[in-house]
């Protein structure tokens, strides 16, 4: 590569980080208003990249370079409990019909596919209580161990012998479908609308 053709690549390079910063502070607002919309709480947040304990891996990891992207994929709990006493933690206190929204952010669905062919996507996942008597905490007693059902689904997470019982439904919207507050407002109301009907309460 000459001086040139590499000087080219960082413009090409530089362009893209401030495109990348421009969409990740839309989809940051788009994530808060759907939260406010549902009425959740933020809880807990995954991102699939390294972090201080496994960065040393970059040097052998033939997927450094995609796991180092920004908001690639990245998961977010946000939770509706009715009942919380002053001063007590949500998760002492979780009940039937209280829900869970797990939220993901898939920017890339299938990067096998060319650009044009793959989407981004918004998987969002409703997890309602039947019971819950607290372990350790709700994202290692559940979400740890749950493998995710088929997208407009039912599925069931039982745990007996710790007093957990859930229903969860999932669906997928493209991020593209959601470009404006009324669009979004639109979407969700469809989504609650079936999540109501499948899970049996009103979402």
């Amino acid at each position: 590569m000459s001086h040139n053709e590499l000087n080219l690549a960082l413009l090409d390079v530089r362009k893209a980080y401030r495109l990348l910063a421009d969409y990740q502070q839309r989809v940051i607002e788009l994530l808060d208003f759907i939260k406010n919309e549902l009425n959740a709480e933020h809880y807990y947040h995954y991102m699939d990249r390294y972090d201080s304990r496994s960065v040393y891996k970059i040097y052998t990891d033939q997927e450094a370079g995609l796991k180092l992207l920004p908001m690639r994929d990245m998961n977010l709990l946000w939770h509706r409990t009715r009942n919380i006493p002053d001063g007590e933690y949500w998760q002492n206190n979780i009940s039937k019909d209280d829900l869970v929204f797990d939220v993901n952010i898939v920017s890339d669905e299938d990067s096998t596919l060319s650009v044009e062919e793959s989407n981004s996507e918004l998987h969002i996942y409703i997890y309602s209580c039947i019971k819950y008597k607290r372990n350790k905490n709700w994202y290692e007693d559940l979400w740890l161990k749950f493998d995710y059902p088929e997208f407009n689904q039912v599925s069931i997470f039982e745990d007996e012998k710790l007093g957990i019982k859930y229903q969860v439904y999932g669906e997928k919207l493209n991020l593209a479908d959601l470009y404006d507050k009324e669009s979004v407002k639109n979407i969700l109301h469809g989504l609650k609308d079936r999540a109501s009907k499948a899970l049996n309460q009103k979402i």
